[in-house]
């Protein structure tokens, strides 16, 4: 009767182990669930935070999209129309006197370019900047000069700024391409910002979405991990598009402060026309023009001294902030371009340095 005993007892011994491990399963199944909650929660409210500053950068970067498109089509438009009206332009016996820094040297824009430029965003404005693709006026504000002079001739503008949104993950994605809409916005694109590749990142969300709850704990924990890893690579996505989102304004704020200096500008440099006007109309040739009911021819030799040195210093502010409306924030690559803040400061310098009567129209 001995072996019976042993075996009942052996049976309850293995009752109590199936049971302890039974209890310890539900407990490992309970921890798991609870992981797997904490990971969806905590990639759910680093998606939300990433959002809001994804929907922040991109609305400053339309508002400096929009403002340079304007500083290119009312200012520099303008500045174009009075300027080309002089011929035998010679600005060089000025340059001695009232120069720009040598960042500017080997950044200056000719006329050609210049009403290029202007002409395209005027078509654009008159077409509504609503007609653009979303991103486009990301596009303005992130790569001005390249976004600007996409295409070879006016006509194409629209369609060349609202193209190359297209094409461009970056942008499309801080044109409107949300996560919920698919997290790129261009099928198939690869998005990099600030060194960090997001598509993967985005792509943990099904994967979480898709873990079963009857998932083992070393599972859950491996899971966690990797969500953890994801969602401190989303802190730095954020902390880039902060820094963005700051450089734009910086940027939008001083084409503002240039814009309004300019505006005085502008006014001088209608009445020095209007003085050219008024003493070269009795050159025979533009007597002649007078009567045909074309432009007046007018001689940049013939100008007082003080009306030449206006045309100079205007010429000077012109690049200054052509400067500005051109240089790109971000590089193709989507990181942050290096020398973007420097750029900004020189321009800040050179402001300073415009002659006295020049500056003090800039504060």
């Amino acid at each position: 009767m001995v072996i019976p005993i042993i075996l009942g007892g052996a049976a309850a011994i293995a009752g109590i182990t199936g049971l302890v491990k039974g209890g310890q399963a539900i407990v490992n199944g309970s921890n798991a669930k609870e992981i797997m909650k904490t990971a969806k929660n905590m990639y759910e409210e680093a998606e939300e935070i990433l959002e809001m500053q994804r929907e922040k950068t991109s609305e400053q970067l339309e508002r400096l999209g929009e403002l340079k498109l304007q500083a290119w089509s009312e200012d520099i438009g303008e500045f174009v129309k009075l300027y080309s009206k002089f011929k035998h332009v010679d600005l060089e016996s000025f340059a001695s006197q009232d120069s720009l820094s040598p960042s500017h040297s080997s950044k200056l824009a000719n006329l050609a370019e210049l009403k290029l430029a202007s002409l395209k965003a005027s078509e654009v404005i008159k077409g509504g900047v609503s007609s653009l693709g979303a991103g486009a006026l990301a596009g303005v504000a992130s790569y001005g000069g390249a976004m600007m002079f996409a295409s070879a001739s006016t006509g194409t503008a629209i369609a060349s700024l609202s193209g190359a949104a297209a094409t461009n993950a970056t942008l499309a994605w801080f044109g409107g391409g949300s996560l919920a809409a698919g997290g790129l916005g261009v099928a198939g694109g690869t998005l990099v910002l600030g060194g960090v590749v997001v598509a993967p990142v985005l792509a943990v969300a099904g994967f979480i979405m898709a873990a079963k709850a009857e998932e083992n704990l070393a599972q859950a924990r491996k899971t966690y991990a990797e969500v953890a890893a994801k969602v401190e690579e989303m802190g730095l996505l954020v902390d880039f598009m902060v820094k963005v989102e700051d450089l734009a304004f910086r940027y939008e704020t001083f084409i503002q402060k240039v814009r309004k200096g300019y505006a005085q500008q502008l006014h001088d440099l209608r009445d020095v026309v209007d003085r050219a006007e008024r003493h070269q109309s009795r050159l025979l040739l533009n007597r002649i023009k007078k009567l045909l009911g074309r432009s007046l021819t007018l001689d940049f030799r013939r100008l007082s001294l003080a009306d030449q040195k206006q045309l100079h210093h205007i010429w000077l502010s012109t690049q200054i902030l052509h400067t500005i409306l051109v240089h790109p924030l971000l590089t193709k690559e989507g990181d942050l371009a290096e020398d973007a803040p420097l750029v900004l400061e020189q321009a800040n310098q050179s402001l300073l340095e415009l002659p006295e009567n020049v500056g003090a129209v800039y504060g």
